[in-house]
């Protein structure tokens, strides 16, 4: 089994990425940078999201903490945006994937490679979607 500080070694970085929010059956362009951070002796990472391309809003901002609490054995991912939301995720890693959800949203981040990462944040009802490529 690979150790939770290994996993979270993998997100660390100043990524750029691309792809798209859709909302209400539209879909549109968006750019992002996710700057990411070790923290707490590797077993936590410090998160910055900027995403441009978001109807209403000339930027959306994201702070997020990724941890990982080894007696729940489990992933926590909280966040907070400039929309004024907050979640308190939890969920595992699961092959080359981070999965976290709460009741209102889930978010998955898949590692292609050392390089590349995929993300996909699913907000419940019908909130947005996003789908975003990031690479370093």
């Amino acid at each position: 089994m690979v150790s939770a500080r290994t996993q979270l070694k993998k997100l660390v970085g100043d990524w750029q990425g691309s792809g798209t929010m859709t909302a209400h059956g539209e879909s549109f362009p968006v750019k992002a940078r996710w700057k990411t951070e070790l923290a707490a002796v590797g077993f936590a990472l410090r998160c910055e999201v900027r995403i441009t391309g978001v109807p209403g809003t000339e930027e959306f901002v994201e702070v997020e903490q990724i941890g990982y609490d080894d007696y729940e054995q489990q992933f926590h991912m909280g966040t907070s945006c400039s929309f004024g939301e907050t979640h308190d995720l939890r969920g595992e890693w699961q092959g080359d994937q981070l999965l976290v959800n709460d009741d209102r949203l889930s978010f998955e981040i898949r590692t292609v490679s050392a390089a590349k990462l995929d993300v996909k944040v699913v907000n419940a009802g019908d909130g947005p979607v996003f789908a975003i490529d990031f690479e370093r």
